[in-house]
């Protein structure tokens, strides 16, 4: 069979339309492919991932707080912890020191696990922590988290990604302050008198 030349000009337009449609359909696919990617690990609690969103209520009930909010103004340094738990107590001393030399630089989220609130409003006022302590809504934070142990910490970066946790078990950190200053970049305290 002998065609025209207009006949293979249109059959080559014809090829040409196919190749740039597949083309397109193959970047479409892997564009969908990579945004559902980004979506489903957007967030995670893990290093390196954006911190799930959570909202908690402090034990007084007046205030609620919303850790996205915090994104972009301060680093956190997250706790899920119960007055009933032998680690979360030896680590809250430690804690509370820290709490004092940088709660200008960090927002702490002590988040309590506790179940009997009566006996966590008695350890608080026996123990005279400032910090803030958030309750209701525990249930849920603790979901998100994965919390299978407590203590259990993690430190968020100003931009709302993890950069250290989980970190299960009791820590002194005060005595780190210098490391969570670094991965949070945070600058060091310069003490009066040096």
């Amino acid at each position: 069979m002998i065609r025209g030349k207009g006949t293979r000009d249109r059959e080559r337009r014809e090829m040409k339309m196919r190749g740039k449609i597949w083309a397109f359909m193959v970047v479409v696919f892997l564009i969908s492919l990579a945004t559902m990617g980004a979506i489903a690990a957007k967030e995670k609690p893990e290093e390196g991932y954006l911190a799930p969103d959570i909202t908690v209520k402090s034990l007084d009930g007046k205030k609620t707080l919303k850790l996205s909010d915090l994104r972009n103004k301060k680093p956190v340094f997250l706790n899920f912890w119960a007055s009933w738990c032998p680690p979360c107590r030896k680590e809250m001393p430690s804690i509370q020191k820290l709490y004092e030399r940088m709660k200008d630089e960090m927002e702490f989220v002590m988040i309590s696990v506790d179940s009997n609130e009566d006996a966590l409003k008695k350890f608080l006022k026996d123990k005279d922590y400032k910090f803030p302590i958030y309750h209701e809504g525990w249930k849920k934070a603790a979901e998100l988290y994965k919390i299978r142990a407590i203590p259990t910490t993690f430190l968020i970066d100003k931009k709302g990604m993890i950069k250290v946790g989980p970190i299960q078990g009791s820590r002194e950190y005060d005595k780190l302050e210098d490391k969570i200053r670094e991965e949070l970049g945070i600058k060091k305290r310069v003490e009066s008198g040096k």
